[in-house]
């Protein structure tokens, strides 16, 4: 600081106030976490991650109506339905890719600052970090196992509670007290 105020020339200008600061905005950051996604190749991870788990749910799934049914499903049944599957999920992956990014950035902008989205993409190429990612997509079809094993073991009973609830609902209300039904 010496060094500038003994040279000769105009005053440096002076640091404006703190209130003249401009803060950091959400628009700075959806920049962020904009960047901090596409880094991270977001699409692509989207498609690969609900192609993943709505693999592991079909099997978590037929697994149980095969116990249900104390039979195997047919391979063919099993292969159509499962084709059926995962092409409905790409075509919706197609059909958000158009807004999923900018949606995926403002939940990221709700829960940091641009600085802590910045901060994230530079902790991205720390060697354990990298491990973590590369990992992220098999513990999570792992760790989706724990509670998808049991969904599926009730939902025979979920779906008889439900056609219950439905019969005593149209059962109890007389067709001119329904609001909403036809």
């Amino acid at each position: 600081m010496l060094l500038f105020a003994a040279q000769p020339g105009p005053a440096p200008a002076a640091m404006p106030a703190p209130s003249a600061i401009p803060a950091p905005t959400a628009q700075d950051a959806m920049e962020a976490a904009r960047a901090l996604l596409r880094d991270a190749h977001f699409e692509d991870r989207m498609l690969e991650a609900a192609l993943r788990m709505s693999g592991t749910s079909f099997d978590t799934i037929v697994a149980a109506k095969e116990a249900e049914l104390g039979e195997a499903l047919p391979d063919d049944l099993k292969l159509t339905v499962k084709r059926i599957v995962l092409e409905e999920t790409s075509r919706t992956i197609e059909q958000i890719k158009p807004y999923a990014l900018d949606e995926a950035a403002q939940v990221y902008a709700r829960h940091f600052t641009a600085d802590e989205l910045r901060e994230l993409a530079r902790l991205k190429s720390n060697p354990v970090m990298m491990k973590a990612e590369q990992l992220a997509p098999q513990l999570f079809t792992e760790l989706s196992q724990i509670g998808l094993k049991e969904a599926a073991a009730n939902q025979t009973t979920v779906d008889e509670r439900i056609k219950a609830a439905i019969a005593d609902w149209f059962a109890t209300h007389a067709p001119e007290k329904r609001h909403g039904a036809t």
